[in-house]
């Protein structure tokens, strides 16, 4: 019997396979740097065209430079907490809350003298901030000799993120991790707004912040703390959750605990999971970039979203000679070229056919054309990809074309063209939804020879 039921399910998981189709993001999917040297990466920053990467096993900091590919590595505590970078300093925050900096213009190495141990660190307008919670204070430093210029007497909690800075508001979570408290250090005005939920982050942007909170909440605030937007994650995403806003308003997010890069576009949220454990995350202009501890891996993920293929059109322009037409909408305005698709049927059975891409050129009246040639009966799919800058890639629906018999076809529902047409497209409609249930039949009739052989048996014994 339970032969029979992991076969029934092995089934009807092959059925169910093809009905369900997965969600498109609109964030790129993940890709991985290829010919760097072998690392043990956790945590990394992206400044200035170079990827800076703490090695756990080596006890340095990689410097790759992404445009020529040149590896450069400083030597750092084999633990940390954090680390940043401004301008050519690397700013280092031990396991044990000692501040160091390494000057890589000028060669030198600084520490910071602190009397207790420091909690987090931010750097802002080339000034350096550390939380010092057994003090109750942050405090800022000259990050050209480590002169402290001023102090912010606040009982900020304790552990990373917990503080943000942009421009001259600071933001900050309090003792109690209810109350999140907004301070313009150019007025020395403050103001507080208390939650019902213990708050996990603070990230700081121009006109207001995001929040994270220990139920997973992501809530964005304007500068005068209020809630201007809430989205539920996934539980267990807030964990050590890292967030950033984009110029155009979405919201990036990474969950290392979870694997996941998230989007939150609107009222969407869209996850990309990738490969193993993330050990750290950084954004950069154009994407964020991350480490996968356990490979050993750096990868990224693009904010760009993928080209949109609206319409693909066939054209009978004479006899045997076709015009493709495509329609393609990019948010981002990032469109690299658009491919027309054409897969001709094997004549052999089991041989997959030949596969035609040609390259469209752009119209006048905005859409994508490209000619093609078929031979005089003969029956292909029609389809068109669109790729731009990002590498993402957007695909059209297909279009069946048989030389002779068709003369237009489209992928918009309300434009038909031949009856010809419409009834093969149904026929094969039905004919797939067909194929869809035999293996449901088949398990159904398995089990029904199974009750007819025991039923045999019983009668035998009397």
């Amino acid at each position: 019997m339970k032969f029979k039921l992991i076969i029934l399910l092995l089934l009807l998981t092959s059925t169910f396979s093809s009905i369900f189709i997965q969600p498109v993001s609109s964030i790129s999917q993940p890709r991985y740097l290829e010919n760097v040297p072998k690392l043990s990466p956790d945590l990394i920053v992206y400044h200035s065209g170079h990827l800076y990467v703490h090695d756990v096993v080596k006890a340095v900091i990689a410097i790759i430079d992404l445009e020529t590919g040149e590896v450069r590595e400083i030597n750092s505590p084999r633990m940390l907490k954090k680390f940043t970078v401004s301008e050519n300093k690397i700013i280092l925050l031990t396991s044990d809350g000692r501040v160091l900096v390494e000057d890589l213009e000028k060669s030198r190495s600084m520490k910071l003298e602190l009397s207790v141990p420091a909690d987090d660190l931010e750097v802002s307008n080339s000034s350096l901030w550390i939380s010092i919670p057994m003090l109750n204070l942050l405090r800022c430093y000259d990050l050209e000799n480590l002169e402290r210029i001023k102090e912010v007497r606040v009982r900020i909690a304790s552990g990373l993120d917990k503080f943000s800075i942009m421009g001259d508001v600071l933001w900050a979570i309090l003792r109690d991790y209810k109350t999140l408290m907004r301070y313009d250090l150019s007025k020395g005005l403050n103001s507080t707004k208390k939650f019902e939920d213990y708050l996990q982050t603070v990230e700081a942007f121009d006109g207001g912040a995001l929040i994270a909170t220990a139920k997973d909440d992501v809530m964005t605030l304007d500068d005068d703390l209020k809630v201007m937007g809430v989205w539920k994650l996934k539980s267990g995403s807030s964990t050590g959750i890292i967030l950033h806003r984009l110029a155009d308003g979405r919201i990036i997010y990474v969950s290392p605990s979870r694997w996941v890069v998230g989007e939150i576009e609107g009222e969407e949220i869209r996850e990309i999971k990738v490969e193993g454990r993330i050990g750290g995350a950084s954004p950069a202009e154009d994407r964020i970039w991350f480490t996968e501890t356990k490979h050993g891996k750096i990868g990224w993920i693009s904010y760009s979203r993928p080209p949109k293929i609206l319409e693909v059109k066939v054209e009978e322009l004479e006899l045997d000679h076709y015009r493709g037409r495509v329609r393609v909408e990019d948010p981002d305005g990032d469109l690299q070229g658009v491919n027309l698709t054409i897969r001709h049927r094997s004549q052999l059975p089991g041989v997959p056919g030949k596969v035609e891409r040609i390259e469209m050129t752009k119209g006048e009246d905005d859409w994508w054309e490209a000619e093609f040639k078929l031979k005089p009966g003969e029956k292909v799919e029609v389809s068109a990809e669109a790729l731009d800058e990002a590498g993402n890639k957007g695909l059209g629906e297909k279009v069946e074309v048989e030389a002779r018999e068709m003369t237009t076809a489209t992928t918009l529902k309300t434009t038909t063209s031949i009856q010809v047409n419409w009834i093969q497209q149904n026929l094969y409609l039905v004919a797939s939804s067909l194929l869809l249930l035999i293996p449901i039949l088949l398990a159904v009739a398995f089990f029904k020879a199974g009750g007819k052989r025991r039923k045999r048996k019983k009668s035998r014994r009397r």
